[in-house]
């Protein structure tokens, strides 16, 4: 059955690079998340792995596919934050170098993943990550795939390039991987780069073309091409250089939309180009509309973009350098049906890291806010309105992956310069509360159910994926430093070391040192304070009191007595005793 794929994407999902045919990079639902809660942003948790993520992640409920730069694609799960399989792409390439540095595509059939390393694109089961098809779309060898899948209806649409072949667009039947056709991009310098973006009504799809340091008629060019066949309908040569910012493929690319001008409703595309050019032009014919320079005078770059239908705004993320290579980022706001600035901020910087090599970041926004995940690791909230910076939060990472907007909750990828990475997600500070409790319940049950099968965690193994490290969140309202919600003082995420998520050292999250989450000192934040939220009287929530929630009472459910979910005796949950599902290590990689 042919299935339509979205422009944009639902309140649960994310399905590609984007986040849409449309590549618009919005979000229309998740009002959880406006310019009043933004401010109370949260980690709700964060893994650590040891491949870093420079791509954005694609979401479809609560599931989330992402790759990393150690060749591995991943599933998680999005509330309880585990690794549910990591998959190398080399086992089903033969590849040993196979890797995907661009966003996986969900489609009802399975997950699309593109071969950096080689020509070739896979389709793998949603549920096991079981091969489905394989093609070799290019065999020379150094092919490969070189822009996030597309997809729509029954077809998948991807470009690759190579150093001596011309490059393609090529079309596959998303149900066995056969080619249906390729297109060829003349010569063989111009490469295409980016989301392609389609529009399904008119069986249009549009790529961007740049040079590989040679110009001809074909470079820095957008290519609209027949959907049915591959066949060119038209071209347009830009005036500057398509923007070629980062070699991750989901940053910049066409986006279209449609716009009221004049009276008059028009199929629009939108192209970002080196040195902070910005062009909006004709969808039928490739007339242009409008043009800017964001940020005039600065050897600028554009970062990414973002359009807002609601407000027809477009929200363009760009770096812009002087000669000595030193970053000042802008985030400027433009009127759609004219190019007219509507604002124009400068962004914070990051104060941990040099960003003078970094690379990689991205934006998206949704109906109030714009964000925004730059070089050097900082990523910033921003009022769409006004271009009030609402918060930030510093990673201190080196790359920084496209942000992704699902699921009332913001996803972010990141890689440092170690080779390592962490995945965060933020969500507001009342949906970390619930969601924490209903985390707790489900792991929990899991934990029954293993103890009852004798069953060793299947998480377990070498290499841990770990919730702990630093990180904070700055201005009004901010979450904190070092010690936050996922802290990074020894013990990981369940252990009973300084800092566990359910330790009993100080700063643990439900630990009983000064300032716990849940702790017994003063100023925790479920403290034993009068008044505190689940203070320690008799029967509070968190309380010490008998027969507490998560009371120190023989059996309470986050006690200390034998046997309790979270105590210290024992077969504890996240207890220190032996057997304690946090005890060690929580969880490994590469089990499947």
């Amino acid at each position: 059955m042919d299935t339509t794929f979205p422009t944009f994407p639902t309140q649960n999902s994310w399905p590609s690079a984007g986040g849409g045919t449309l590549n618009s990079n919005f979000q229309p639902d998740g009002p959880l998340i406006n310019a009043t809660t933004a401010i109370r942003l949260q980690v709700q948790w964060s893994l650590a792995t040891p491949g870093g993520f420079p791509t954005a992640p694609t979401i479809e409920n609560h599931s989330l596919y992402v790759s990393n730069s150690n060749g591995t694609l991943n599933k998680i799960d999005t509330e309880l934050g585990s690794l549910l399989w990591s998959i190398p792409l080399s086992d089903y390439t033969g590849n040993l170098h196979s890797v995907s540095l661009n966003s996986t595509a969900i489609a009802p059939e399975g997950i699309v993943v593109g071969d950096q390393s080689s020509g070739t694109l896979l389709a793998l089961h949603k549920t096991t990550g079981t091969l489905l098809w394989k093609t070799t779309i290019q065999p020379s060898l150094d092919a490969k795939i070189t822009s996030p899948p597309t997809i729509d209806e029954d077809s998948v649409y991807v470009s690759v390039s190579s150093g001596k072949s011309p490059s393609s667009v090529a079309a596959l039947d998303m149900k066995t991987g056969k080619l249906r056709w390729q297109s060829y991009a003349i010569p063989a310098d111009a490469l295409i780069r980016g989301p392609l973006a389609l529009n399904s009504a008119k069986k249009r799809l549009y790529a961007l073309t740049s040079s590989n340091g040679k110009v001809s008629s074909l470079t820095n060019t957008l290519l609209v091409l027949d959907t049915e066949n591959g066949t060119l309908l038209w071209s347009r040569n830009l005036e500057k250089q398509a923007s070629t910012v980062t070699d991750n493929a989901d940053n910049n690319g066409v986006t279209l939309f449609t716009l009221q001008i004049n009276g008059t409703t028009r199929d629009v595309v939108a192209i970002p180009e080196a040195r902070g050019h910005y062009q909006v032009l004709d969808a039928n014919n490739g007339t242009i509309l409008w043009s800017i320079e964001v940020n005039p005078g600065s050897t600028n770059s554009i970062v990414g973009t973002s359009f807002n239908p609601y407000k027809s705004h477009i929200y363009v993320a760009s770096n812009a350098t002087d000669p000595q290579m030193h970053n000042a980022h802008y985030l400027t706001a433009l009127d759609a049906a004219t190019g007219t600035m509507l604002w124009n901020i400068k962004l914070p910087e990051s104060s941990h890291i040099n960003t003078k090599h970094n690379t990689g970041g991205g934006i998206a926004s949704s109906p109030d806010i714009v964000y925004t995940s730059l070089p050097g690791g900082k990523i910033t909230m921003v009022n769409a309105n006004t271009g009030e910076i609402l918060s930030s939060f510093d990673t201190q990472a080196s790359i920084v992956s496209p942000p992704v907007i699902a699921n009332d909750a913001l996803y972010l990828g990141f890689a440092f310069t170690d080779n390592t990475g962490k995945l965060y997600k933020f969500t507001t500070q009342e949906n970390v509360q619930i969601s924490n409790l209903q985390r707790n319940q489900q792991r929990s049950l899991i934990n029954r159910m293993s103890e009852q099968n004798d069953h060793h965690d299947e998480h377990d193994g070498d290499g841990s994926w770990s919730y702990s490290g630093s990180g904070s969140w700055s201005g009004s309202g901010g979450y904190g430093g070092a010690g936050d919600y996922s802290g990074g003082g020894a013990g990981g995420y369940s252990g009973g070391g300084a800092g566990g998520y359910s330790g009993n050292g100080a700063g643990g999250y439900s630990g009983g040192g000064a300032g716990g989450y849940s702790g017994n000192g003063a100023g925790g934040y479920n403290g034993g304070g009068a008044g505190g939220y689940s203070g320690s009287g008799a029967g509070g929530y968190s309380g010490n009191g008998a027969g507490g929630y998560n009371g120190g009472g023989a059996g309470g459910y986050s006690g200390s007595g034998a046997g309790d979910y979270s105590g210290g005796g024992a077969g504890g949950y996240s207890g220190n005793g032996a057997g304690g599902y946090g005890g060690g290590n929580y969880s490994g990689a590469s089990r499947r």
